[in-house]
């Protein structure tokens, strides 16, 4: 599960560290960012949502990220508008 945590950001490197690593890289991004929403079958995301409830994921990823990035600037997500920090 570590490595699956560790990767979950980094594209094209959990899939080759075994099936569970790429499964749950392919399902949280199907989760965060709908990608390969086609691949699942009719009504599969709902029954899931309906199990187990998202509570607002998107918004509740966004704001940690953002209470992290202004408690300590060098932890920001990188961007292409981040100025360079140095230590």
């Amino acid at each position: 599960m570590w490595q699956t945590i560790a990767l979950h950001t980094s594209v094209g490197l959990a899939d080759r560290f075994g099936p569970e690593q790429s499964v749950s890289y392919f399902g949280i991004s199907l989760e965060i960012n709908g990608i390969e929403t086609g691949l699942l079958s009719p009504g599969f995301a709902e029954r899931v949502h309906a199990a187990w409830a998202r509570h607002n994921l998107d918004y509740a990823i966004a704001e940690a990220i953002a209470r992290g990035t202004q408690a300590n600037p060098t932890k920001a997500p990188p961007s292409r508008f981040q100025p360079p920090y140095t230590n």
